[in-house]
């Protein structure tokens, strides 16, 4: 049984995420509000990439287009935050139908991850 660490699943599914961002246009840039959310875990580890900008300009550059990380989204309604999340979550099983999503990664309750 291969058992994978806390640290690699994250990083696949934010990838995972960052795909379907991208295969769905959700640029969220200027006024065009984002389409999509992220669960807070993956979402607080966007912005912990964010953090470390030369990283982050890396990683960018294997996107076909930039993408904005729109902190804000998190105090919008509740109800509209979870119509964002449950987008995101049909669109993870449309495009990725031959993997099990990780629940504890797209665990919507699950507070932030704390990054030291």
């Amino acid at each position: 049984m291969k058992i994978e660490s806390f640290g690699l699943r994250l990083v696949k599914e934010f990838v995972r995420f960052m795909i379907i961002k991208c295969l769905e246009k959700d640029r969220s840039i200027g006024e065009t509000p984002t389409k999509l959310q992220a669960s807070p875990i993956i979402e607080s580890f966007w912005h912990s990439l964010i953090v470390d900008m030369d990283k982050y300009k890396i990683f960018q550059k294997l996107l076909p287009k930039r993408f904005q990380c729109n902190p804000s989204i998190t105090l919008d309604p509740i109800e509209i935050q979870m119509e964002r999340f449950q987008k995101t979550l049909q669109l993870y099983d449309k495009y990725f139908p031959n993997c099990k999503r990780d629940d504890e990664m797209w665990d919507f309750k699950k507070k932030k991850l704390i990054l030291i």
